[in-house]
């Protein structure tokens, strides 16, 4: 038996040296990649710091765990106390939790301000993973939308080609909306043309150019449901 406790108890010191180095790794495929952005680097570090106070809460925890049922193990004799609780042992297991939500609580908040704050940037677009889509967020313009990332059964294949997703950057006021509006033909350019796989269609009607467009608001059908708007532009 001594000679289990003697392996256990190496084993358990050396398993945060055989993991620290692969995890806190920023190419490592168990940590989440590090951005390119000082808000992303930011998270990581805020990622990593909560990351180790967590283990080190296990390890403290569950080394006085084991410690207690090796020590106070019936064979030698222990025999369990007859009390309820205690109250100091609670008040100072209270104080010691409340310490450290503080600890966590203090950075967690820093970096969320920094993350929301949108004063410095022209254009400001807050983009948040939802498994395997991607949610686009346009702050100034109150506009978002979800970008699927999975690519169909027939464009893996090759039977069908890959389409494209393309999308206009501009801050507020210069002209997105009026070249959607031109494209889809309720709005006429003052000059030039507008060509569409190569032929003008300025002159085409919106009824026959094959574009639809949703309105960023304003401009729904009351009496429609969602699916029947979406619908009537396609």
């Amino acid at each position: 038996m001594a000679y289990i406790k003697k392996v256990f108890t190496k084993f358990i010191f050396v398993i945060p040296f055989l993991f620290s180095s692969l995890i806190y790794s920023e190419s490592s495929d168990y940590n989440m990649p590090v951005g390119v952005t000082e808000v992303s680097e930011s998270i990581f570090e805020l990622h990593m710091v909560i990351f180790w106070i967590c283990v080190v809460i296990g390890v403290i925890v569950f080394s006085i765990m084991f410690w207690s049922l090796w020590k106070y193990r019936k064979s030698k004799g222990a025999v369990a106390a007859d009390f309820d609780d205690n109250f100091w042992l609670e008040i100072g297991w209270t104080v010691a939790a409340t310490l450290v939500l503080v600890w966590m609580a203090v950075p967690s908040t820093q970096v969320m301000v920094e993350a929301y704050d949108d004063a410095e940037g022209e254009i400001n677009i807050l983009i948040t993973g939802h498994q395997w889509k991607w949610h686009y967020e346009y702050l100034e313009d109150e506009v978002g939308f979800f970008s699927n990332l999975s690519t169909s059964q027939e464009q893996i294949n090759g039977d069908v080609p890959k389409g494209e997703f393309l999308t206009m950057l501009g801050p507020s006021g210069s002209g997105k909306t009026t070249v959607l509006m031109m494209l889809a033909g309720f709005e006429t350019p003052t000059s030039g043309e507008i060509y569409l796989d190569g032929n003008p269609i300025s002159s085409i009607p919106p009824n026959k150019r094959g574009i639809g467009m949703v309105f960023q608001n304003y401009a729904l059908f009351p009496h429609m449901t969602v699916y029947k708007n979406i619908e009537f532009g396609i």
